[in-house]
C-alpha cells in the first residue's frame, strides 16, 4: 500500500500518479483503487476525536479494476447514493431512472449509526474498521477527470500510464451521510492511498504493482497544514 498523509482543507487539488500493474489476482469480488481518499467526521459534522462509538470514516474510492461491475442499479437503489451531483452542481436523485448515472457507481453504503439515512439503504460492513464507515465507490473515465458512465476500457496489466486526477473536485461531489439539519461539513482529507482489497477466494491471490510519481498538487493555496509522510508498507 502506498499512502500520503496530509491535511487538505479544500476540494481543489489534483493527484498525479504513474501506475503499472504487473500482476492482478483479486478473486471474483476483488477491487483496485487508483485512489482511496479518507476523511473522519461524526454524523453531526464535527471532526472525529477518537471516540470509536460515534466517529465515522468516509471513503472516496476510485475504481479502475475492469472486472468490477456496478452494483448500483435501478432495481438496487439501496446500493446507490441518494443523489448524484453533476458537473454543474445539479442534484440527480437515484429514482430518476432516465438521468441518474447508475453505471458510475459500484456501490454506496451508509454508516450503521446513521439514524436518519434515506431508505432504502445498505449499511457498510460493521467489522472492517475500528470505527463506523461511510463509503462511495465509483469508476473513473480514462482521463481521470470524471466518473465513468459508460463501459470502461480494459486499462490494466501491462498498460502503464500517468494519471492526472481531479481528485478534490470528484470527491467533493460525493454524497456522504450527515444528520438532517446539520450544516455541510468541511471535508479535511487526511489520507490518500493507492490500494487493493482481496476478498475471499478459492485460490491464492497475488497482486503486484509499481508506482512512480505520487504527487498531491493544490490548485488553490489555502492549506492550514502541509505535512506529508510516505509509507511504503
Amino acid at each position: 500500500m502506498h499512502n500520503r498523509y496530509l491535511n487538505l482543507q479544500i476540494s481543489k487539488f489534483k493527484v498525479i500518479v504513474t501506475l503499472n500493474v504487473i500482476r492482478g489476482g483479486w478473486g471474483p469480488q476483488g477491487q483496485f483503487y487508483l485512489l482511496d481518499i479518507g476523511v473522519c467526521l461524526k454524523n453531526n459534522r464535527e471532526q472525529c476525536n477518537g471516540d470509536l462509538s460515534i466517529d465515522v470514516t468516509r471513503f472516496s474510492e476510485m475504481i479502475i479494476y475492469p472486472n468490477t461491475s456496478a452494483w448500483c442499479r435501478p432495481n438496487s437503489l439501496d446500493l446507490c447514493p441518494p443523489y448524484h451531483l453533476s458537473n454543474d452542481g445539479q442534484k440527480i436523485y437515484r429514482n430518476d431512472m432516465k438521468n441518474f448515472p447508475y453505471d458510475a457507481y459500484h456501490l454506496y453504503c451508509a454508516p450503521y449509526n446513521a439514524e436518519f439515512a434515506e431508505k432504502p439503504f445498505r449499511e457498510c460492513d460493521r467489522y472492517s474498521n475500528p470505527q463506523r464507515r461511510n463509503s462511495s465507490s465509483f469508476f473513473l473515465t480514462l482521463n481521470g477527470q470524471s466518473m465513468a458512465i459508460r463501459p470502461r476500457k480494459n486499462v490494466w496489466i501491462g498498460d502503464s500510464r500517468m494519471w492526472e486526477l481531479d481528485a478534490g473536485r470528484l470527491s467533493s461531489r460525493l454524497f456522504f451521510y450527515q444528520d438532517p439539519g446539520t450544516p455541510a461539513a468541511a471535508r479535511k482529507w487526511s489520507a490518500i492511498d493507492v490500494d487493493t482489497e482481496i476478498f475471499i477466494s478459492s485460490y491464492t491471490e497475488t497482486t503486484e504493482w509499481t508506482l512512480s510519481d505520487f504527487n498531491v498538487i493544490p490548485t488553490w493555496f489555502s492549506i492550514r497544514t502541509w505535512e506529508t509522510k510516505f509509507d511504503n508498507s
